[in-house]
């Protein structure tokens, strides 16, 4: 018994000098400061994901804006088209239903989302760059797993007389976050073919999209969805 009371006494000194230390830190810390929010806390519209696209200079001389959208003002979850039915097209304005991401016409329960198509005079590379923005990181990531499973389901299609083609699809990272990497042959009408590379990459809550559509030409290495995206994404981080 006394051998139990003696180590009771040491560790009730113990926390006694953790106290009197813990209380001697916080009188040192000085006022209690309000945790600043982590990003995933922080919501904007999709007028304000717009403001933070890339601009055509980044990828390359004489590019423009050929279209851009956004879900607007409001910061809300969509409540259109379910991740879940997504179809193999990318262009769903068109078919009339679900596709992979890309029309932020489909916001697949993002709370904003915005995107744009540049491309230059001479038609050589269309880019498209997209930020879907969820209401937390876990909403984020479950549309990145669908759509890295859908991409690899997705091995031919056909779309307004164009044929898609799946090349290759290829996990990677980008400055530290998963991202993969679709490589895809588009056969178009008039017996010419295009290469496709679609790069989707996650950050908290938001999904990022960067693709390009090129000639036989090829992607530089300066302009490709791989080297741009970094820049996308500081961008969008800067929001918040």
């Amino acid at each position: 018994m006394r051998i139990m009371l003696s180590r009771a006494r040491v560790v009730l000194a113990g926390a006694a000098v953790v106290t009197a230390a813990g209380a001697l830190a916080v009188l040192l810390a000085g006022p209690t400061v309000a945790r600043a929010p982590s990003p995933g806390d922080v919501q904007v519209s999709g007028t304000t994901l717009k403001s933070a696209l890339l601009p055509g200079s980044a990828f390359g001389p004489g590019y423009s804006s050929l279209w851009e959208q956004d879900s607007g003002r409001v910061v809300k979850p969509s409540a259109d088209v379910s991740a879940g039915t997504m179809s193999c097209s990318l262009y769903s304005v068109l078919l009339g239903d679900a596709s992979l991401p890309f029309d932020p016409g489909f916001g697949f329960g993002s709370t904003a989302r915005a995107s744009q198509q540049v491309l230059s005079g001479s038609a050589v590379r269309t880019y498209t760059q997209a930020v879907y923005q969820f209401k937390n990181p876990r909403a984020a990531a479950a549309l990145f797993a669908r759509t890295y499973a859908k991409y690899g389901g997705c091995r031919s299609f056909s779309l307004k007389g164009e044929a898609f083609k799946l090349v290759s699809e290829s996990s990677t990272r980008i400055s530290g976050h998963q991202a993969f990497l679709v490589e895809q042959l588009v056969a178009v009408p008039d017996n010419s073919s295009l290469h496709a590379q679609t790069l989707l990459s996650i950050d908290g809550p938001d999904v990022f999209i960067l693709s390009v559509q090129a000639g036989s030409g090829g992607t530089p290495a300066s302009a490709t969805p791989a080297a741009l995206m970094p820049r996308l994404m500081a961008r969008v981080s800067k929001l918040r």
